[in-house]
């Protein structure tokens, strides 16, 4: 390509004096410092160090052409170079290219950046991240974005036509899929057992302690007998239908546990419970919240998402 016709990246990348010229696959010329370049990239560390070639046809003029297209190679160079912090755009197939490009090219600081954009998009589409960071063999992102997934009903994610996943084998999406299906069972079990929620009878909630309401009795999943106020059995049975479908550790909210509450009309009447409900309700959905988060977490430790890898692979 003759230079007088090649397209100049904007700043900081047209700077006259730079000492070296990357050029994008599309021709976008990024005028950059050695010094710099090296710093941030063992790729370009090693190549500054070797031995230069005494003729300039071979580079054309000091001119190094990249594969990467132009936006990758802006993000890149702007994650290394000094400035404000840049973050990436919230686009999943960008994210991919940087990542890529910032493991080609040995650069350290923009490979980090890149996950941590991976994981930020993983917020709302946790799926398609997690297809993107198994690609990449990201296992601490996989797990991440694996963990957010929990948030989405299963039937949607299979309904969903998700074009991420066809770059993961078979394999990678069982895991997935494996993982949800135990995280689904631990999480059920907290709104279906319930001694985690019922200390000695002084401290109890009000649901299970005052006489001033009525009470019936009922045994949880462990053949445990709880003899506590209907509207709180009833909470706990819609909850575990909910965790069955989204086993994550938000889906009890205190406004939730509010709305059965006021609907059973004796208790939220009651001058003795009614002054309680509030301090009680919080405390304890967040129990109930850690006790889900705990379920969860022990699932990646003893089943562990990535040891499913030799689990599910055929032998032989």
């Amino acid at each position: 390509m003759d230079p007088s016709s090649a397209l100049l990246a904007p700043p900081p990348f047209d700077e006259e004096n730079a000492d070296i010229v990357l050029r994008s696959c599309e021709g976008v010329e990024f005028h950059v410092y050695k010094s710099i370049l090296s710093q941030a990239s063992g790729f370009f560390t090693s190549m500054f160090t070797l031995p230069q070639p005494t003729s300039s046809s071979s580079s054309d003029d000091g001119r190094i052409p990249v594969t990467e297209d132009t936006r990758t190679l802006d993000s890149l160079l702007r994650i290394c170079y000094p400035g404000p912090p840049y973050n990436l755009d919230n686009d999943l197939s960008h994210i991919s290219n940087v990542l890529e490009a910032a493991r080609k090219y040995e650069m350290v600081w923009a490979l980090q950046r890149a996950k941590e954009a991976l994981v930020r998009f993983a917020q709302n589409e946790p799926v398609r991240a997690y297809a993107v960071a198994c690609h990449h063999n990201l296992e601490v992102q996989a797990r991440e974005c694996a963990k957010l997934a929990l948030r989405i009903p299963l039937e949607t994610i299979i309904s969903t036509n998700i074009e991420e996943l066809r770059s993961i084998d078979g394999v990678e999406f069982q895991r997935l899929l494996h993982y949800r299906s135990k995280c689904r069972n631990v999480a059920a079990a907290v709104a279906k057992g319930w001694a985690w929620s019922m200390p000695t009878p002084p401290l109890r909630p009000f649901w299970a302690r005052e006489n001033c309401c009525p009470r019936e009795i009922r045994r949880d999943v462990d053949g445990n007998e709880y003899y506590c106020q209907p509207w709180w059995f009833r909470l706990m049975d819609a909850v575990a239908v909910e965790l069955e479908k989204s086993s994550w550790d938000g889906v009890l909210q205190p406004s939730f546990v509010f709305t059965q509450f006021i609907t059973h009309h004796s208790s939220v009447l009651c001058t003795n419970c009614r002054p309680r409900a509030a301090l009680e309700i919080v405390a304890f959905t967040t129990r109930f919240s850690e006790r889900v988060r705990e379920a969860i977490d022990q699932v990646s430790k003893i089943v562990g998402l990535w040891i499913l890898r030799a689990l599910l692979r055929p032998s032989g």
